[in-house]
């Protein structure tokens, strides 16, 4: 079963982002990569600040959704009308591609690898 594990926000400037949404707003920080990725706890689900290379959406905000399958999950949204903005491929942590929905919005599909 798919699971929405990330909200993914791309941000100019990772560290001034961060200190917003811990500061501010009481986000707890789980991890941070700088500069190019941070992960904050939004209870339940990650919201994921990307900057640089990280932000592979072209700064549109998006969700990632960890799939059993990439390949499969691909070809089934694409078979119902998706578009493949960025075709499958193994990063060093997971698989994933970037597929845009029925409206452009950019869906990230990953599966970690072994």
């Amino acid at each position: 079963m798919p699971t929405v594990r990330h909200v993914v926000l791309p941000v100019d400037d990772l560290e001034a982002s961060l200190a917003f949404y811990r500061d501010s707003m009481g986000f707890a920080v789980k991890f941070v990569d700088a500069p190019r990725y941070a992960a904050l706890d939004g209870g339940g689900i990650t919201i994921a600040l990307v900057s640089g290379a990280e932000d592979i959406t072209d700064g549109l905000t998006s969700f990632a959704v960890q799939v059993d399958d990439v390949d499969d999950c691909v070809a089934r949204m694409v078979a119902n009308g998706a578009t493949v903005l960025i075709p499958a491929s193994d990063g060093p942590h997971e698989r994933r591609a970037v597929i845009a929905g029925p409206k452009g919005q950019p869906i990230i599909l990953t599966r970690k690898l072994l």
